[in-house]
């Protein structure tokens, strides 16, 4: 039997349909076998489309129109049909797939006694999706999901009404976690939050991965550190944590945070807050501003404690695609051969950037490992920075230095993507009125900081004051505000200064 069409399908846009269909699938059969979820779905939709189309041809009146028109209500039909039909198959991957066991116990919640997709349920749905689309939009373990088969590639007519999906998740998830009264702002702490709630935002922190349970809970201690978080009121784990670290100057390197004096003493001192770690907990939550309103919220919190003083709000933040962006800009490969001097060719002349380095960088590089003269120097400057030891070699920091922080500086700067700044992590807090402030050199030697971006780290100050100015000159005419020894890194005179 064909199930009756809800109600909140008619009469609406076709954008509006999908987002209803996203919201109310599940009730549409609460049938645990896929084929039969596949029959009633296909069934409903099928008429469903046929139904709209006949509504938007029902003032045709001559003969020509109404064949043209009848033409085009099949095909119209077939269209909208085989994109909600699609959106089904994903939507009933993500829910009912192996990887979410456990799932089908939190599908359904209980609301005025209707059954209807729990907000946790949505958010795993868009975190599947998002994962799908970022791996090229194929899937080789289930034959369900759209796609052509071919290797590394997705079918592109597909991805397209999937990142469309994409884009009416988001709204719709804004809407529903930003709605007043659904956020609540918490202080987590070592000795007062729960044990549940500690283990998952240690196996969250993806900025400075937890290295042991002492460093858990100096970040969670009593004093000179604090973690916030956002819950949702529908959700019981938090939706975003930052942490932060309060000082007496602008922190320049991780050791200078991880080594502070844990102590009330020092915790009276401080007139900075340094946010040096802010995560989403879910790849679903991408795109809504729910780091800008816990920023925000901190600044308040911290500004109404009694015994501090904190007059300046910063971040100590990673560059993490600087070094993708260097090999690519360098229209670079890895061979991976694991020989010493040998690990990166150039890949083709047309994507590389031969003015990256210019002449004098070359002739340093070149200098300091004895190259000859047909030797590339970019290719040389890549091998360096493999070696995860080059940075105790000082005749090497020296060379390197002035070259990688007049790189960073470009990198942040002035390179852009539809008028805004390539680093997610820039167009982030300068999205949210912060100014570029300070570059630091050797600032986080982990490796994962040394891989990233080749050790450099950059502070983005909230100037309280210029906030607003600087996120409306930003949303203008994407204007980022910058500090001069930022700017400085990209003038050649100033390099040796700045040794």
């Amino acid at each position: 039997m064909t199930p009756k069409i809800k109600k909140e399908f008619l009469h609406v846009s076709t954008t509006g349909l999908i987002k209803v269909f996203c919201s109310n699938y599940l009730s549409i059969t609460q049938s645990s076998s896929f084929q039969d979820r596949t029959v009633a779905v296909n069934s409903v939709l099928l008429h469903l489309a046929t139904w709209r189309s006949k509504e938007e041809t029902i003032n045709k009146t001559t003969t020509r129109s109404k064949t043209t028109t009848n033409y085009n209500k099949q095909k119209k039909s077939s269209s909208l049909h085989e994109k909600l039909f699609e959106i089904f198959l994903l939507t009933d991957h993500a829910v009912f797939s192996s990887h979410h066991s456990g799932i089908r116990d939190h599908i359904w919640d209980k609301e005025d006694g209707n059954r209807h997709i729990g907000l946790h349920t949505l958010v795993q749905l868009r975190a599947d999706l998002r994962s799908w689309l970022a791996r090229g939009g194929t899937s080789s373990s289930d034959e369900r999901l759209p796609h052509d088969g071919g290797a590394g590639g997705g079918c592109s007519s597909s991805n397209s009404k999937l990142r469309a999906l994409d884009s009416v998740l988001r709204v719709s998830l804004t809407r529903c976690i930003c709605s007043p009264g659904s956020l609540s702002f918490q202080r987590i702490a070592y000795d007062q939050t729960s044990a549940a709630v500690i283990e998952f935002i240690a196996k969250r922190e993806a900025v400075h991965p937890i290295q042991n349970l002492e460093d858990l809970r100096k970040r969670l201690g009593r004093f000179g550190k604090r973690c916030f978080a956002l819950f949702h009121s529908e959700i019981k784990e938090p939706l975003v944590f930052v942490h932060v670290a309060l000082l007496s100057d602008m922190a320049s390197s991780m050791e200078e945070i991880t080594n502070a004096e844990d102590t009330e003493d020092r915790e009276r001192d401080a007139r900075i807050a340094i946010f040096y770690s802010i995560n989403a907990t879910s790849q679903g939550l991408s795109g809504i501003d729910l780091g800008e309103i816990l920023i925000k919220r901190v600044v308040r919190h911290l500004q109404s404690e009694p015994n501090l003083d904190v007059q300046q709000f910063a971040t100590l933040s990673p560059i993490p695609h600087f070094r993708k962006w260097l090999e690519g800009k360098g229209g670079f490969y890895h061979k991976e051969t694991g020989a010493e001097n040998d690990s990166w060719s150039q890949a083709s002349s047309k994507f590389g950037d031969n003015k990256l380095l210019n002449d004098k960088e070359k002739e340093n590089v070149k200098q300091l490992l004895s190259l000859k003269s047909g030797d590339d120097a970019l290719i040389s400057l890549l091998n360096i920075l493999d070696d995860t030891e080059w940075y105790h070699d000082v005749k090497m920091q020296h060379v390197l230095k002035p070259i990688l922080m007049r790189l960073a500086a470009r990198y942040l700067l002035e390179e852009k993507y539809r008028g805004k700044p390539l680093d997610g992590v820039a167009r982030f807090h300068v999205g949210n009125g912060a100014t570029v402030s300070r570059l630091n050199f050797l600032a986080d030697l982990s490796k994962k900081g040394l891989r990233n971006s080749a050790s450099i780290m950059v502070n983005y100050l909230y100037e309280l004051e210029n906030i607003e100015a600087n996120q409306a000159h930003f949303e203008a005419d994407g204007t980022i505000p910058t500090k001069s020894d930022v700017i400085d890194w990209l003038l050649d005179e100033c390099m040796k200064s700045k040794i």
